[in-house]
């Protein structure tokens, strides 16, 4: 089985320049409300994210000459949790509100094997999401994945269903998710219809022998003693250049280039793209145009397939259109 980490590097489209953001303010944690379960559905995707939607964060890494992205969700006041493979480039990522505020936060300990991260700030976070009991999750249960799925990285709810349950050793490893999860959801929270953590969305089940990609989250009884015990005795490990290139060479999503460069003859990654964009290849424009710094030359080539046309989608849609 292929396990394709699901965060990607991003264009960060439309978003103000850090000086001209008001930090998070510091709140006071607030405890969850009691959740009415009187209806068997239980909450419906907008009370979800109206109660649990501001405890969901984009990560922003850049390090390695990789920026990427990826969620976050917060698990104490001061800590929040993502995937190892978001942050493996930087360890010191920003983060950004729903809001569009941002603020820096710490890595203080990962575990690779289970491809978690925790983070830590100094603001006070709000409300904290708590883990469900993984054996009492069922297949077909409706679960619903709050994240920013890539490129747009636009805060986004996905409904689907346990479709069925990886185990190890008898043990509930993972779930696998019905709905489409997209780049960008890696390391954001499924919620249960009460609210709590049912997983942590890792990774895309992309082996030859399926009929469809297959989100695959990691459960909770695997996820929170590594958690726990991150959290008990930190590390703070540095940036490992070496994972995220190993997870670059194997499809991880993330693409090399200088965060500094802007037009032709900057980096011969953006350069080759800039070549195949210019030929025609419309795949290699959106590629430049996701991968490139904002507001570069790189960035705009792209935007406009090629300096072609003035376009609101995808130039592989708009040419086969």
């Amino acid at each position: 089985m292929l396990i394709s980490p699901s965060s990607r590097l991003h264009r960060r489209a439309d978003r103000q320049s850090d000086d001209e953001l008001d930090p998070v303010a510091a709140k006071e944690p607030t405890a969850k409300d009691p959740v009415d379960v009187s209806d068997p559905n239980g909450l419906t995707e907008a009370e979800l994210v109206e109660r649990f939607g501001d405890s969901v964060f984009l990560v922003e890494s850049d390090g390695c000459g990789i920026l990427g992205t990826g969620t976050a969700f917060v698990t104490s006041p001061t800590h929040l949790v993502t995937n190892w493979h978001v942050v493996v480039n930087d360890a010191t990522p920003e983060l950004v509100a729903r809001d569009g505020s941002t603020m820096s936060a710490t890595v203080v300990g990962w575990d690779e094997e289970t491809d978690v991260a925790v983070l830590e700030v100094d603001d006070k976070l709000q409300v904290a999401l708590g883990w469900a009991d993984t054996e009492a999750l069922a297949e077909g249960q409706r679960i619903v994945s709050l994240g920013y799925p890539a490129p747009a990285t636009d805060f986004s709810a996905t409904t689907g269903g346990i479709v069925s349950f990886q185990t190890r050793d008898g043990e509930r490893e993972a779930i696998r998710f019905d709905a489409a999860i997209d780049f960008g959801n890696s390391g954001g929270p499924a919620l249960t219809e009460t609210g709590e953590v049912a997983g942590v969305v890792t990774a895309v089940d992309s082996s030859g022998d399926q009929l469809r990609l297959v989100s695959i989250i990691f459960t909770p009884n695997v996820l929170q003693p590594v958690v726990d015990s991150i959290v008990a005795l930190p590390d703070f490990p540095s940036a490992d250049c070496d994972a995220a290139n190993g997870i670059l060479s194997e499809g991880g999503g993330a693409v090399p280039g200088d965060s500094d460069a802007d037009t032709f003859g900057d980096d011969p990654y953006f350069d080759d793209l800039w070549t195949d964009c210019d030929d025609g290849d419309m795949v290699a424009c959106d590629d430049l145009y996701y991968a490139s710094p904002v507001d570069s030359d790189y960035e705009d080539f792209g935007a406009t397939c090629g300096d072609r046309i003035t376009t609101e989608i995808d130039c592989v849609e708009e040419f086969d259109s």
